[in-house]
């Protein structure tokens, strides 16, 4: 269950948001994990020959947009993935309406709290190139 403000934050309010940033917590450890996550995913499909007539195209794939499993998250890091899910206080930290403000928030969040360093944090990296 996520938290934003100390509240519970178990559903989308505003479709245009992308994603979040977020702080996962082991409450046996106190170590802690910042990420971000997206509120949905694409993909592409391979369209048919008689769906490609249907649709009168002829683009060979289609890009689907369903929302992703943000709910269940429990983050990227190996460790925290194994724990059951009453272990874990998971926090929203902010929320983001581009790919680049996310992505720039986590890092900025990650910097200010210097992950790599801090014992107390489970990060190993920053944007896969600060180690």
């Amino acid at each position: 269950m996520w938290y934003y403000n100390n509240k519970i934050y178990n559903e989308l309010h505003d479709k245009d948001l992308i994603g979040f940033v977020y702080q996962i917590t082991d409450k046996q450890t106190g170590k802690k994990y910042i990420g971000k996550k997206n509120f949905f995913q694409t993909r592409k499909t391979k369209l048919s020959k008689k769906k490609k007539e249907e649709l009168n195209t002829k683009r060979t794939h289609l890009k689907l947009t369903k929302e992703s499993n943000w709910q269940n998250y429990k983050s990227s890091h190996q460790e925290l993935k194994k724990l059951p899910e009453e272990s874990l206080k998971k926090e929203i930290i902010s929320f983001h309406y581009s790919k680049r403000d996310l992505t720039y928030h986590e890092a900025k969040y990650q910097f200010e709290n210097d992950v790599i360093h801090n014992d107390n944090y489970l990060n190993q990296n920053i944007l896969g190139k600060f180690y």
